[in-house]
């Protein structure tokens, strides 16, 4: 018997269980979801080969969302300063 368990994050887990030629594979988000398909080797060695590039090669929505909150923390900081010189060059012209 196979089996492979991958982490997304904390709370999804991803896993293969091979039996007799038959795979089955699961997939549970923590206190949300759970989803068993059962089929042929040749779609699951397939499936497997994607799942594992796009769990660990693209972003999390966590990480995301942590650089566009970094991302808006600096644009409001250009625009502080950018406000900041308007007001010095009108003082200064005075």
């Amino acid at each position: 018997m196979l089996s492979t368990t991958l982490y997304a994050d904390k709370e999804t887990q991803f896993s293969i269980e091979e039996n007799e030629g038959r795979f089955c594979l699961k997939l549970s988000k923590l206190f949300d979801y759970d989803l068993s398909i059962v089929g042929q080797r040749e779609v699951f060695e397939k499936l497997n080969t994607i799942l594992e590039l796009k769990l660990y090669e693209e972003k999390t929505y966590k990480e995301l969302e942590e650089q566009l909150i970094n991302k808006e923390l600096l644009l409001e900081e250009a625009q502080n300063k950018i406000e900041y010189l308007k007001n010095r060059i009108i003082f200064l012209e005075r």
